[in-house]
């Protein structure tokens, strides 16, 4: 089974696609730092660079992890969650 692990944030996100037994491919997702581009413009893009990962690699399984050390609510945060999870 080919594995997508995450490694998700809003500014910039790691990726590895790890086939059977071994790492395939590594790489990082990186969201402009402009100011014109709100966080919705940021998820936006980053689920738009997976859905070109995904038809590159054809995962069948994703993984990500979330942000720890945080307990109290972040709106960007909640919001890349909720993204990721429906992706």
């Amino acid at each position: 089974m080919t594995l997508l692990a995450l490694d998700a944030g809003i500014m910039e996100t790691g990726w590895a696609v790890f086939p059977p037994h071994r790492l395939n491919a590594t790489g990082v997702i990186r969201m402009s730092r402009s100011r014109s581009l709100d966080t919705v413009g940021r998820v936006a893009h980053l689920v738009r660079c997976l859905d070109e990962l995904a038809a590159h690699w054809q995962p069948e399984a994703v993984a990500y992890g979330q942000p720890s050390g945080m307990h109290w609510p972040v709106p960007a945060l909640e919001l890349l969650d909720g993204a990721l999870a429906e992706w």
